[in-house]
């Protein structure tokens, strides 16, 4: 279970210090985390930040007798630390080293993230269907993004992993819990709710042909589709959908391609003859 750094009293994070350092792996691991940490609040929590750096210059001093010798070589790093009043740079200059050395790979969802000075955001009038995602990474991904630029809802369709699976919730970081989504069955039907609104529909998928997002004026309010790589034969009406009139945008061009794939062969042939 990983140490809640955030919502924790600084006295435990020298306890787990402490606690960890017969075991040479677990220790370096805290104290990485514990780095992290001190490095993500540097600036909104300057009072919490020199007391975990009074802890940590306090963890380095006593590691001069530690049976293991990397773990001794940290202590060098204590007389350095002794002045809290260093900036951030100074910090990192000593810390890098050590994370690249000790530290494991660092996954999106080990990320910390500090909440409590968030700022409220203006929602756009866009809207996202998930439509078959099967990867929860990419659906974290798409959550996330939507934070960012002010998504006003999500809908999740088909058999995209959901919000409520454990696994996704660790790609969305938490974001699933700030932008609006609900579930449904199929995307077809949020299409048809959202064309007797008169909302239009922009279809995005990686296939050739299609127009560039960054050539593409989205028109607000609008509803974006997200794809699957797989198609789903049973929710065929999902790509009639795309084809009816009344305001969808769908950038699709696999079949053009196909077909001046076969017009080029064409010409071929009769130059041959």
């Amino acid at each position: 279970m990983d140490f809640d750094f955030q919502n924790c009293e600084v006295e435990l994070i020298e306890k787990e210090l402490n606690r960890t350092k017969k075991n040479k792996v677990a220790f370096l691991d805290f104290l990485v985390k514990t780095c992290r940490y001190v490095e993500n609040i540097w600036d909104s929590s300057p009072e919490r930040r020199q007391n975990i750096l009074g802890i940590i210059v306090e963890t380095l001093g006593t590691l001069r007798t530690h049976k293991d010798r990397d773990v001794q070589e940290l202590s060098r790093l204590a007389p350095k630390m002794r002045k809290l009043n260093f900036d951030l740079k100074h910090f990192l200059i000593m810390f890098l080293p050590i994370e690249r050395r000790y530290s494991k790979s660092l996954r999106d969802d080990q990320i910390i993230i500090d909440t409590k000075d968030r700022r409220k955001y203006r929602k756009i009038p866009l809207i996202v269907i998930c439509d078959n995602l099967r990867s929860a990474f990419n659906v974290g991904s798409v959550f996330r993004t939507s934070e960012c630029v002010g998504v006003s809802k999500i809908f999740v369709c088909g058999y995209t992993s959901s919000p409520t699976d454990q696994q996704t919730q660790k790609t969305t970081m938490g974001t699933h819990k700030n932008v609006e989504w609900q579930e449904r069955e199929t995307a077809g039907e949020v299409v048809e709710w959202l064309k007797n609104k008169q909302i239009p529909t922009i279809a995005l998928e990686t296939v050739a042909g299609c127009v560039s997002l960054f050539d593409f004026s989205f028109p607000l309010p609008s509803l974006d589709v997200f794809e699957g790589e797989e198609e789903d034969n049973n929710n065929g009406d999902n790509n009639n959908n795309s084809n009816n009139k009344g305001g969808d945008v769908v950038m699709e061009g696999g079949k053009k391609e196909k077909e001046e794939e076969e017009e080029d062969e064409d010409e071929g042939e009769k130059k041959e003859e």
